[in-house]
């Protein structure tokens, strides 16, 4: 695709977009996403707020906090500090 300098999280980010692939976020330098079954962990990379497009309408449930997640509609409202980890487990 190109040398490894030249190929951004953005171009990426944009790339899938583009081809109808999953993305979490419009913004790729915010957080790092690590997804699996039910589990989600997030990075966050800078701080400020963050609208985390979810796969499906689910309950989501903060696993430090056992608490349940602002959900609206299929966007998990996070509020991150950079270098901060959250972990959320999805309930359909």
């Amino acid at each position: 695709i190109g040398q490894g300098g030249a190929f951004t999280a953005h171009h990426f980010n944009r790339l899938v977009r583009q081809a109808g692939g999953y993305v979490p976020g419009a913004k790729a330098d915010v957080a790092q996403v690590d997804m699996n079954g039910d589990f989600i962990s997030v990075h966050a990379l800078s701080t400020g707020a963050f609208d985390f497009k979810l796969p499906y309408r689910c309950k989501v449930i903060n696993l430090k906090t056992a608490l349940p997640a602002e959900v609206r509609g299929d966007i998990l409202k996070l509020r991150l500090v950079a270098g901060e980890t959250c972990w959320f487990k999805t309930v359909r």
